[in-house]
């Protein structure tokens, strides 16, 4: 009787203490023109993309612009300083439709501030024959010094891929220490989940004529103030 209650009471904080899954904002939120048109424009930045320090990867993870997770705050400051014009220029009217789409789906106000990036990418290219990222970083998304920004609310996390792999390269989630669960990414949907989760990218393969961009942001929901600040 004892060993049920306790099985009973352990599977009811288990429930209590799990994390939604990722969900689905808006299939197709990218038509196949603008998948194109983001794509070509993502090349044409390649010498300013910033490469994310991270070691024993055969395939580096290039980054348009650094996102607040990759650099500390001085760093970060300067780096939003030299990249918001160049984004604003050349992504404008997604960044337009993703305030839009993210109004729509909260019904909070969504603001760009003018302190922190718009939405930016995650590019992984090969430039040998055959490349691999092999390796996993299971982390969560969580923002030390967001604070000096914003009034700290729920943290969300948001891709769009892209382009992606012809295997692998989707997310990988675990809920409550389960098995590694995979959620399949569509290109141009518009997935979400929260910053709690337990996630990192599934390991994947590249041949030089391959590539796999997701434009990536998060946001801080402030149900105080009742306004979301989207952020890179």
């Amino acid at each position: 009787m004892k060993s049920t209650f306790i099985e009973n009471l352990k599977s009811k904080l288990s429930l209590y203490n799990s994390v939604a899954p990722p969900v689905v904002i808006a299939d197709n939120f990218f038509n196949l023109a603008d998948i194109a048109d983001i794509k070509e424009k993502v090349f044409l930045l390649r010498d300013n993309w910033q490469l994310l320090q991270v070691t024993n990867r055969s395939i580096p993870v290039r980054l348009l612009p650094a996102g607040m997770y990759s650099r500390g705050l001085d760093d970060y400051v300067i780096n939003v300083t030299n990249n918001k014009k160049l984004m604003q220029k050349n992504f404008e009217s997604y960044y337009n439709r993703i305030k839009s789409e993210i109004k729509k789906y909260f019904g909070m106000e969504v603001n760009y501030l003018n302190s922190l990036n718009y939405p930016g990418f995650h590019v992984f290219v090969c430039d040998t024959e055959r490349g691999k990222h092999e390796s996993y970083n299971f982390h969560k998304d969580h923002f030390p010094y967001l604070n000096k920004f914003v009034n700290l609310g729920k943290i969300y996390s948001i891709v769009i891929p892209i382009s992606m792999p012809l295997q692998g390269g989707n997310l990988l989630y675990k809920d409550n220490n389960k098995d590694n669960i995979i959620f399949n990414y569509k290109v141009g949907s518009m997935i979400m989940w929260e910053g709690s989760l337990t996630h990192s990218i599934e390991p994947f393969v590249l041949d030089s004529n391959q590539n796999r961009i997701t434009m990536q942001f998060h946001i801080n929901v402030d149900t105080t103030n009742n306004k979301i600040s989207v952020f890179w």
